[in-house]
C-alpha cells in the first residue's frame, strides 16, 4: 500500500481537481488517496459554496478514496495554520506517505529550502526590519526570502499556491514527519482566474459563473444539479454579511483581541469599525491597510461569527474525522485505525463524546452555512447527515 495525501478545499470540485487526483497517482505511483478538506467554511473566510458531505461525494468519484475532515478552526485560518492542520491530520493517520500539492512552479526543492530558512532564528530577525517599514508580514516575509535567496525567491512568493506548498513543508519539518512532499504544476486558469482555459476555470470563477457545469467532470453533473435544484446550491456568503455584522458590533473589545490572527492592536481597529460600519464590506474598508489584507479580515470577521477564537486555533486536533469513503478507502481506514494514536470518529454520537470544542464549532459552522443558501437548512443539519459511502 502506498498512500498519497492531499488537501483541499474542493470548493467546489472541478475539472482542475479532478486532473491533480489523477496526476497525484500516476506522479507518485500510488494505491491510495487521502484527501483532507474543509469543512462548510474556507480559508478565504467564507462560507463553502456547496455542502462539505456532496463535496466529499465528488471527490470521491473522481479519483479519492478516503475523505477526512479539516476542522474549522484550522481551514478557516492563514496559509501557516490551514497548512500545519490538514499535515497533522495526514501525519495522525500513520499511514501517509506522500503530500501531493499543485503550485505553480512545482519546485519542491526550493519549497523546502525557503521552509528551512522560514523556520529559522536567522528569519526572524531579518525580518523585523522589513516590518519596521509598516507593511504586510506577507510582503515582509518575501522581501526577507528574496533578499536571502535572490529574486527567483520573491516571483516564486507571488503566487499564492507555491506559499502554501512553502507552509507544507515548513508543517512537514515542524512535526519532524516522515511525509515526501512532492508537487504537481498547475495547469488551466489561473487562481482568482476570471476566464476559463483549457476546460479548466478557476473555483472562485466557477462559483460565480451560471454554466458551472461546463467545467466540473461529467460523472459529478447530476450531483450538483440536484443540489442546486434542491436550494442546496450555492451558498453565498453575502446572505449572512448582516450576521456576521451584528456578531462584531455586540462584541466587547476584550473579545475581540482574543479572535484568531488578531495583532498589533488591530481590534482597536475592528471594534471603531464596526460601530460605524452599515455592512460587512464597508468595515472591511476601514480596517484594511498596506499591514491587514482583505482575506486576513475576512477570517477574522467569519472566526467572530462562529465562535472560534485563537485558543483553538493553537490547539491541536484530537481526533480524525471521516467524511466519506470507497472500498478503497475501507482498507485505509482498516489501516489507519491501527496506526494512529488518535480516535477515528465517523457517527455523531462520537463526535459528540470526543470532539469537544473543535465539533461544536462544526456545528455551528454548519449552521451559518446552512443560512447562506437558497433554501435555509434546519440548524441541526451537521448532526442528521450521514457519512458518504460509496
Amino acid at each position: 500500500m502506498k498512500v498519497v495525501g492531499v488537501i483541499a478545499e474542493f470548493n467546489p470540485f472541478h475539472n482542475g481537481h479532478a486532473y491533480f487526483l489523477d496526476c497525484a497517482k500516476k506522479t507518485c505511483d500510488a494505491s491510495h488517496i487521502i484527501a483532507v478538506m474543509s469543512p462548510n467554511a474556507v480559508q478565504r473566510g467564507e462560507v463553502a459554496c456547496v455542502e462539505k458531505h456532496v463535496r466529499a461525494r465528488a471527490a470521491l468519484m473522481c479519483g479519492a478514496d478516503l475523505v477526512l475532515e479539516l476542522p474549522a478552526a484550522y481551514a478557516v485560518s492563514g496559509a501557516e495554520r490551514f497548512a500545519l492542520g490538514g499535515v497533522e491530520i495526514l501525519n495522525s493517520t500513520g499511514c501517509c506517505d506522500i503530500l501531493c500539492y499543485g503550485s505553480e512552479s512545482a519546485d519542491v526543492n526550493a519549497h523546502q529550502k525557503y521552509a528551512g530558512y522560514l523556520l529559522s532564528p536567522e528569519f526572524n530577525e531579518d525580518i523585523k526590519n522589513y516590518l519596521s517599514e509598516g507593511i504586510s508580514f506577507a510582503s515582509a516575509r518575501s522581501l526577507a526570502v528574496s533578499s536571502k535567496f535572490g529574486e527567483g525567491a520573491q516571483e516564486i512568493l507571488k503566487n499564492p499556491n507555491d506559499i502554501l506548498g512553502i507552509e507544507y513543508c515548513k508543517a512537514i519539518k515542524k512535526l519532524n514527519s516522515g511525509i515526501i512532499p512532492a508537487a504537481i504544476r498547475r495547469i488551466g486558469a489561473g487562481h482568482d482566474c476570471d476566464k476559463a482555459e483549457n476546460g479548466i476555470a478557476s473555483a472562485s470563477y466557477i462559483r460565480e459563473n451560471e454554466n458551472f457545469t461546463d467545467y466540473i467532470p461529467s460523472s459529478i453533473k447530476p450531483l450538483y444539479r440536484e443540489e442546486q435544484n434542491a436550494g442546496r446550491f450555492p451558498a453565498k456568503t453575502d446572505k449572512i454579511d448582516r450576521i456576521i455584522l451584528y456578531k462584531l458590533q455586540s462584541m466587547t473589545l476584550e473579545d475581540i483581541a482574543a479572535l484568531p490572527d488578531i495583532s498589533e492592536g488591530l481590534e482597536n481597529k475592528i471594534y471603531a469599525a464596526a460601530q460605524v460600519s452599515r455592512s460587512v464590506s464597508q468595515l472591511i474598508e476601514n480596517v484594511k491597510s498596506k499591514r491587514y489584507s482583505h482575506a486576513r479580515i475576512r477570517r477574522i470577521l467569519l472566526c467572530a461569527a462562529l465562535g472560534i477564537d485563537k485558543t483553538l486555533t493553537f490547539t491541536p486536533i484530537p481526533y480524525i474525522r471521516v467524511l466519506g469513503f470507497n472500498k478503497k478507502g475501507r482498507e485505509l481506514l482498516s489501516e489507519i485505525n491501527k496506526k494512529s494514536k488518535l480516535p477515528v470518529l465517523s457517527t455523531t454520537a462520537q463526535l459528540k463524546e470526543y470532539g469537544g470544542k473543535f465539533f461544536e464549532a462544526e456545528c455551528r459552522t454548519t449552521a451559518l452555512f446552512g443560512l447562506a443558501l437558497p433554501k435555509v437548512l434546519p440548524a441541526n443539519y451537521e448532526l442528521i447527515t450521514p457519512i458518504v459511502t460509496l
